[in-house]
């Protein structure tokens, strides 16, 4: 009867055990995630703010070139990149804006502007075809696009020589590029 009893106590200590080892991983794990999520987030705002520096995008024109951001920083004092998508009825707007106002011309050679979407360049000259914008487009694959905390489009960065976004305008505005020219003249920004 002894033996018995000790054998239960034994099976009922490995159960527990067991259990807590269980309950215990399966709260790591969720604290794990839920740290990795966070970290995630509070660093597409950190970017979104300017604290930390804008990951080096890839850009991919219609022809296939690419450039880095970084590279496009380097020979600028200011790069402006308009997020948006070819689907987007107020990018389309935009755009139509900026080619009618000549807006790129007007920034000078201190300030370089990339319109980027996600999609892929025969998409882009299909939507250029439709609609006739000129404008140069850039492709920019989405998962970067999400690592700069784009949530919503259109959005305006605005980014310094120091790679950190200064200024970042989103949804429509008509004046978005006379916004951002106002927003150089008035700061020291670099």
């Amino acid at each position: 009867m002894k033996n018995i009893l000790k054998k239960a106590l034994i099976v009922i200590i490995v159960a527990l055990a067991l259990y807590g080892t269980y309950s215990a991983t399966k709260d790591l794990k969720s604290y794990l995630s839920f740290k990795i999520k966070y970290s995630s987030i509070v660093k597409k705002e950190n970017i979104r703010t300017g604290i930390v520096k804008i990951p080096n995008l890839k850009l991919i024109d219609t022809d296939g070139n690419s450039l880095t951001l970084y590279d496009e920083i380097k020979s600028h004092e200011y790069v402006i990149l308009s997020f948006g998508s070819i689907y987007c009825e107020n990018c389309h707007e935009e755009y139509e804006i900026l080619q009618e106002k000549n807006s790129i011309s007007n920034l000078g050679g201190n300030i370089a502007f990339y319109p980027c979407v996600p999609e892929g360049s025969n998409y882009i000259k299909a939507f250029k075809e439709d609609t006739g914008i000129t404008l140069p487009i850039y492709t920019v694959d989405k998962d970067e696009i999400d690592q700069c905390g784009i949530v919503d489009i259109p959005a305006t960065a605005l980014i310094g020589n120091d790679y950190k976004i200064k200024l970042l305008l989103t949804g429509f505005k008509e004046n978005t590029m006379e916004q951002i020219l106002e927003f150089i003249e008035s700061c020291n920004c670099n």
